[in-house]
């Protein structure tokens, strides 16, 4: 279990086995999260090109069909995209879907993982390792603190205002503070959970697709394609149909493990 003070920054963080065939094929549906994944066996390949012992798995533009022969074995952690702040480039993954760690998370975390991962308390290690590099870092200002809980709990309706209210703080000084410490501003940041809420909708419910835009907060499904458009490079439609396929013809399809 992660340590309650990483919650602001990690989404879960997971492990997982397998023995693959050579037929097998992975698909991970794009849902605007990164993933740090250490492979301890058998290599994925992506497109026939195997990824790095270490990987980054960005905020995917498509689904990733991933393959592997003989026993698999990652020990992974998913951040928001904003949770990468404080442990690595949060603008590493412009129009990328995966990259070696070391290259968009700070190299000595990557290496404090894999000691973790191949170690005898592999959640003891990923605890301290990620907790020494977040105490490390220059602490954000406690606005960012409390506007990051405010987006993450109330994506689906709170504005730039309600947000400044809440930290007690001007709208010009919040948009400052995002875009110094997460290189977004909070409507950016807004914006990418409403997005997962809406993911999470379409393949966890059977809703028209109306419902899904109500629900997650958009104001009609039109900005809810619009907004699918932008982060998924498909429309909502699509993307649930991508999901339903892969699931129906055998496939396994990855998502976020919480």
């Amino acid at each position: 279990m992660l340590h309650p003070a990483l919650t602001d920054w990690i989404s879960c963080a997971w492990t997982y086995e397998r023995t693959y065939g050579l037929d097998h094929i992975e698909t991970v549906v794009p849902d605007g999260m990164v993933e740090l994944v250490i492979q301890l066996g058998a290599s994925y390949f992506d497109a026939d090109v195997p990824l790095p012992s270490s990987v980054a798995i960005g905020t995917l533009h498509r689904p990733l069909s991933l393959t592997a022969t003989g026993d698999v074995r990652v020990w992974c952690v998913r951040f928001p995209w904003w949770g990468l702040a404080p442990f690595g480039d949060v603008s590493a993954f412009a129009g990328l879907q995966w990259a070696p760690a070391r290259e968009v998370f700070d190299a000595g975390l990557v290496t404090d993982i894999e000691d973790a991962a191949r170690s005898e308390h592999p959640v003891e290690g990923l605890n301290r390792a990620l907790l020494s590099h977040l105490l490390a870092w220059t602490t954000p200002p406690d606005s960012l603190r409390t506007a990051g809980r405010a987006i993450a709990h109330h994506a689906a309706s709170v504005t730039v205002e309600e947000l400044a209210a809440a930290c007690s703080s001007s709208e010009r000084k919040l948009q400052r503070d995002f875009r110094r410490v997460l290189d977004a501003t909070p409507v950016q940041m807004i914006a990418r959970v409403r997005f997962e809420r809406a993911r999470r909708l379409i393949i966890d419910k059977n809703l028209p697709l109306s419902a899904v835009a109500a629900e997650a907060g958009y104001a009609d499904q039109p900005h809810l394609n619009r907004a699918f458009v932008q982060f998924a490079g498909m429309t909502p439609g699509e993307y649930r149909d991508q999901f339903q396929r892969a699931v129906t013809e055998g496939g396994d399809v990855g998502l976020i493990q919480d």
